[in-house]
């Protein structure tokens, strides 16, 4: 499996799902791609940060657990990402009627957003 990035800066699990960040090594455009990998490492969603002319450090990880991180890079503020917790899949097959009842719903792994005024509280790694 290949994975965007050059430099690999975190890896960290939540719930079944591996949550990488890795970065470019460019110094005059830095960017950085956060992958959302399953258990078995298939990649099930990406995301990238780039801007064109400018570089930056990947710094600040902090964890709020369960589900719940923030880090610094390129902006002023704190990327957050919240990773959802894992749904259970209904079993069609030992009730087919259920096909017809769900709704069509494509829910997503995570969120990513750029939150300036971040007031959580990180957990302190000993």
């Amino acid at each position: 499996m290949i994975i965007g990035g050059i430099v690999l800066e975190a890896c960290i699990r939540i719930y079944e799902y591996y949550l990488v960040f890795a970065t470019y090594d460019c110094p005059f455009e830095e960017g950085l791609t956060v992958s959302l990998l399953d258990k078995n490492g298939r990649l099930l969603e990406t995301k990238d940060i780039f801007v064109a002319y400018y570089t930056d450090v990947f710094l600040g990880l902090n964890l709020y657990p369960p589900n719940i991180m923030t880090f610094d890079f390129l902006y002023k503020g704190l990327w957050r990402i919240e990773v959802f917790p894992p749904t259970e899949k209904a079993d069609t097959l030992k009730d087919p009627i259920s096909i017809w009842k769900r709704k069509f719903n494509i829910k997503p792994y995570w969120k990513m957003t750029l939150n300036e005024e971040d007031v959580l509280i990180p957990l302190k790694v000993r």
